[in-house]
């Protein structure tokens, strides 16, 4: 079996950095190495670089270690001033596309258009009303998060060959895998260190949203609730708290201690899923897939089920019960390496 080149997806998250090395034979993913370091908010925060010098550093430092050969790296990165909209444009050629998002963009999008650089992909062509539509995401990105990479790709002698949003990144890695299952319609839940992101989509829809809300959230009320300091809550979240029904319905008292943390969670899924109804003729989403460390905590596959009425699991739930050998090798943190490997998966590796 011939690989082509390999490539890195780093993932620039609110805590940590998570950076793969794969390699790919057509839509196949060969995972061959990858790495979870953690990230100082004093050097990297909301998208944007605080300290040139220590973050440049760090990049080239982790990189050089997963890959001391040249490989082709693409960054993936979220931030709340990140932008995106699904836009419904007339069909016309893509060259016409491209202007027309140019020059219309401040029509979508609350911006300033001189301030951010904007991007689109095309989801895909409908019917309406016997007219097609082109199903287009559009993405806008503020200059200065693009440029303070592109400082410091130079200062740490790196070439970035892309940057991509973190929803599309998501978004990329679950197409290639979900298949049959898009049709139905997906939620992506990542419950990460400080935000959660839903990444909700089908064949022709689109949509995403983060909140401020993860799982150093759920350790901060359990240490406020229980008193125990932060390290003591942590250890009780991953060992003691357990959101499966039978202590749901019983309400122990850790349970009762995260409650209202969870109701925010629950109220974020309701909207999205109410969202996209009103875009799907009715219908709910499909199915919900967690991810991230906050995904994993005990019982809360079956806690968002049972509030939310969706159909959930876990990631390695999913693979399991679909036979899917990820990666072309199995990995214990598959699910905290979803959006590095989304970053290198370009659009032939889809089509």
């Amino acid at each position: 079996m011939i690989f082509k080149r390999n490539r890195i997806g780093i993932e620039l998250g609110t805590a940590f950095i998570k950076i793969v090395k794969v390699s790919y034979n057509k839509s196949k993913i060969k995972l061959l190495e990858y790495m979870i370091s953690p990230l100082p908010s004093t050097c990297f925060n909301d998208g944007r670089i605080e300290n040139m010098t220590v973050f440049s550093s760090l990049l080239k430092k982790y990189i050089e270690q997963i890959s001391p050969a040249k490989s082709d790296i693409y960054i993936t990165l979220d931030s709340k001033d990140i932008i995106t909209r699904q836009i419904d444009m007339p069909y016309m050629s893509e060259a016409e596309l491209k202007k027309a998002i140019k020059y219309q963009a401040d029509q979508y999008l609350p911006i300033d258009v001189d301030d951010y650089v904007i991007d689109y992909k095309i989801l895909g062509i409908q019917q309406q009303q016997g007219n097609e539509i082109i199903k287009t995401l559009v993405g806008a990105v503020p200059i200065e998060i693009i440029e303070g990479l592109s400082n410091a790709s130079a200062k740490a002698k790196i070439k970035i060959k892309g940057i991509d949003l973190y929803c599309n990144s998501i978004y990329k890695f679950f197409k290639n895998i979900l298949k049959d299952d898009i049709d139905t319609g997906v939620i992506i839940i990542d419950i990460g260190a400080k935000h959660t992101h839903f990444t909700a989509f089908n064949n022709n829809f689109f949509a995403s949203q983060t909140i401020q809300l993860g799982a150093e959230t759920l350790i901060d009320v359990l240490s406020e609730n229980l008193n125990l300091d932060k390290e003591q809550a942590e250890k009780n979240m991953i060992s003691k708290l357990d959101l499966s029904i039978d202590n749901i319905i019983n309400n122990t008292h850790m349970v009762k201690s995260v409650k209202p943390v969870l109701q925010i969670l629950n109220q974020e899924i309701f909207k999205m899923n109410e969202y996209y109804k009103s875009r799907n003729f009715g219908k709910d989403i499909g199915s919900a897939i967690l991810i991230g460390g906050g995904g994993n905590i005990d019982g809360m596959d079956e806690y968002i089920q049972f509030n939310s009425g969706l159909n959930v699991q876990t990631l390695n739930q999913y693979l399991a019960k679909n036979n899917i050998l990820l990666f072309d090798s199995t990995s214990e943190d598959a699910s905290f390496l979803c959006g590095a490997v989304g970053a290198t998966v370009r659009q032939v590796d889809s089509g």
